[in-house]
């Protein structure tokens, strides 16, 4: 068991990061959407590429 103790821990960063770069992915697929979204809960719009930005670099963070 001690062997896989370095694919265990690799696997579950990667499906850690997986859910924010999916999340950043779904935001760039529906811009216009999320944007509305973002602008009805009170947040402005043009934060979006910030926050699709910061997601992605998490996610990529996660696995390095």
């Amino acid at each position: 068991m001690e062997k896989l103790n370095p694919y265990i821990s690799l696997s579950g960063r990667i499906l850690m990061a997986l859910i924010f770069l999916l999340s950043s992915f779904g935001k760039i697929t529906a811009y216009t959407g999320t944007q509305g979204y973002m602008e009805s809960m009170g947040v402005p719009g043009i934060l979006l590429p910030l926050a699709i930005v910061f997601e992605a670099g998490a996610g990529l963070a996660i696995i390095i």
